[in-house]
């Protein structure tokens, strides 16, 4: 690739961080988050370190930005009581599930027998309501409509207690994390706040505390409930993301999950555990770098035997050299805190099988969407913005140098991609386009930053999400792909 096309690539990248909201222009000052991503739900409350900051001495301290951003957005909740005022002129308010068991609240307690006769009668999950000293019964599925216009914090809460038997988060749950609803709160109390088009409750129950992988745990959570009682789950949320480190620090036994990889990976790759301090940060980095050398140097052979056009061969063993001096880069960042911790050096590779097949066309093309189109144009995305924001010049060299090729990477996928579809049949081709659309709908849900990776300059996915519509989009066109 040229000069020019590097260049090009690389005001690229840079723009569509800064239409993002990222502000990665080398240089400047963050960029001002557009209207429409303003708010806790964008994930913009990490500070992203200073040039001035050591890589060991942020990663030390990760959660210093997000637990400012926490801390000032749980002060704008505020406590909810008896859920029984959601309902007008109702003195009793309780649930029963379809065995006729009471269930999560009877306000006042205890409900009486006659309630959970209503419940079998009914044959249905709902709640029981006593309006002016009659009894009557709302089924689940007609609690929106008995509820109307969700215009009350009481309203907001009893739409979501009753929507899918999620126990409602309060204020002493947010305590218990350090941090305190609005000023004369009551612990006990339900945790609401008031945002555009509605409310935020907090829940407290089983959670994946592992983004788009696996560890239940007990946590904070937060769910939107709009004035017209449709709900959606915060997932970017910043109260969110510091309940699910706090739970999975604290989870007995402890949880494994595995946070996104660093571009194009083989099939049957299997990562390490995500990383818990800087140093395996380095050790799985290293390990990600040289599968992927694997990676390229397989889809080199395979394209060389299905005819592939030599400039996609060579761009594809080209991309297992760069790949090469990635592996060696992160390796020594690893090796220079293994010295300074006096620890054996330990640097394992990837798992990879006795052999390869040859696979047919389609599956290769499958593959380079998941690995190339989506992960590694993700990964240029990361890439890119630590070059202008790790902690240390040092570190900001290295990812700049990887930046560089994986952005190359994340072109070479998108040809790969265009030239795919039109060597394969028309079926085919559109059966990859809608692969294509599936694979982004997926990242979209499931890559996160873990602390250590924030420290080290990663950005919050939800604006590097926006960034890759854009990106993609760009790559894209430039490689003649008409997908939209």
């Amino acid at each position: 690739m040229s000069n020019a096309d590097a260049a090009q690539l690389h005001l690229l990248f840079l723009t569509g961080l800064a239409v993002a909201g990222l502000g990665c222009s080398s240089g400047a000052a963050p960029l001002t988050v557009p209207p429409d991503h303003e708010g806790p739900d964008s994930g913009t409350g990490s500070t992203p370190p200073t040039s001035a900051t050591s890589a060991s001495a942020t990663a030390s301290s990760p959660e210093a930005g997000p637990v400012d951003a926490a801390r000032a957005y749980a002060l704008e909740f505020h406590s909810v009581g008896s859920l029984a005022n959601a309902f007008p002129n109702v003195e009793h308010l309780g649930r029963v599930n379809t065995n006729g068991m009471a269930t999560f609240i009877c306000e006042p307690a205890p409900c009486s027998k006659e309630w959970t006769k209503l419940g079998e009668q009914a044959r249905g999950s709902g709640a029981v309501v006593r309006r002016n000293g009659v009894l009557e019964y709302v089924l689940i599925a007609g609690f929106k409509d008995a509820l109307g216009v969700v215009d009350t914090p009481e309203k907001a809460a009893a739409r979501l207690e009753y929507y899918d038997d999620a126990p409602l988060g309060t204020c002493g749950h947010f305590r218990s994390l350090g941090l305190a609803c609005a000023a004369g709160s009551d612990d006990s109390g339900f945790a609401v706040r008031r945002v555009p088009g509605g409310f935020e409750v907090a829940t407290y129950g089983g959670r994946n505390v592992c983004s788009g992988s696996f560890g239940h745990a007990i946590a904070l959570g937060v769910m939107k409930i709009s004035f017209d009682g449709d709900i959606q789950t915060a997932h970017q949320n910043v109260i969110v993301k510091l309940a699910n480190e706090k739970a999975f620090e604290a989870a007995q036994p402890p949880l494994k999950c595995v946070s996104p990889q660093r571009g194009r990976m083989f099939e049957g790759f299997v990562d390490l555990p995500c990383e818990r301090s800087e140093l395996a940060y380095y050790v799985r980095a290293q390990r990600q770098e040289a599968a992927a050398v694997v990676a390229f140097e397989r889809l080199a052979i395979e394209l060389e035997a299905h005819g592939a056009p030599f400039e996609l061969i060579e761009a594809a063993r080209r991309s297992a050299d760069d790949e090469r001096r990635h592996t060696a880069l992160f390796q020594r960042e690893a090796s220079r805190l293994f010295a300074e911790l006096a620890l054996p050096a330990e640097l394992p590779g990837p798992n990879v099988p006795d052999s390869f097949v040859i696979r047919p066309l389609p599956e290769i093309l499958r593959e380079n969407i998941v690995e190339g189109c989506a992960n590694e144009t993700y990964a240029a995305l990361v890439a890119t913005h630590q070059a202008e924001r790790a902690p240390t010049p040092r570190l900001r060299a290295m990812f700049a140098s990887i930046a560089s090729d994986e952005r190359n990477h994340a072109a070479l996928a998108h040809r790969l991609h265009a030239w795919g579809l039109g060597a394969v049949a028309p079926a085919v081709a559109d059966s990859l386009r809608s692969e294509q659309r599936v694979a982004y709908e997926r990242l979209r849900t499931s890559m996160d930053v873990t602390p250590i990776g924030r420290a080290l300059g990663e950005p919050e996915p939800t604006l590097t999400l926006i960034a890759f519509d854009q990106v993609s989009q760009a790559l894209s066109t430039q490689a003649g792909d008409t997908l939209t």
